[in-house]
């Protein structure tokens, strides 16, 4: 991974004075100390983006997953969407060079226009009424091809939430056919 991207990130905010919200890298408001399954979650990111042309991210935070799909494939094409509720989050995305929609996603989701992308990733809010909220939502910038990254289904109630949608005849989980290497994110795609 290009570490001077990441630290250049980290450097953003460290400006700020906030404390970095937990990530893909880094655990919640520790000064950046790595989590044990980061390698994990930085192969399944490469992996995915190595494999896709276009990208919606729902929950920038610092954009270190971005970052890192971005580094693994260069010509990803990228939209994302934040609350920009951390004053680092948009001085990240401006850094990264990356679309971001400001705002919340289930009001910025349903206005955008209409476009398809080959991966989606969900890491917005972590209420199951917001990630209800957003898997129904991002079912519109889809086909039967788009990938869906669901992050936290480590948590009960996400897990619970999207083995509803499988029962449901929604989505169905593909994660082993892609060899997703950790139980923090599962990735699904829709059913049309």
């Amino acid at each position: 991974m290009a570490n001077n991207i990441i630290e250049k990130l980290n450097s953003i905010v460290k400006e700020t004075g906030e404390k970095l919200e937990g990530n893909c890298l880094y655990k919640h408001h520790t000064d950046f100390v790595k989590r044990t399954d980061s390698e994990n979650v930085v192969s399944d990111l490469k992996a995915l983006s190595r494999i896709s042309n276009s990208l919606f991210e729902i929950g920038v935070n610092a954009g270190h997953s971005l970052a890192i799909m971005k580094e693994a494939n260069e010509n990803l094409q990228i939209k994302c969407c934040d609350l920009c509720f951390h004053s680092y989050t948009e001085k990240c995305c401006e850094f990264l060079e990356v679309n971001l929609l400001k705002g919340n996603s289930k009001k910025v989701v349903p206005q955008m226009p209409l476009e398809i992308f080959d991966l989606i990733h969900i890491d917005g809010g972590h209420t199951v009424l917001c990630l209800k909220q957003d898997i129904e939502n991002c079912k519109r910038l889809s086909n039967e091809n788009t990938k869906v990254l669901i992050d936290d289904t480590n948590f009960k109630r996400i897990k619970a939430l999207c083995d509803e949608y499988i029962a449901k005849g929604f989505l169905k989980e593909i994660s082993e056919e892609y060899n997703i290497n950790t139980k923090t994110h599962r990735l699904y795609q829709y059913v049309f």
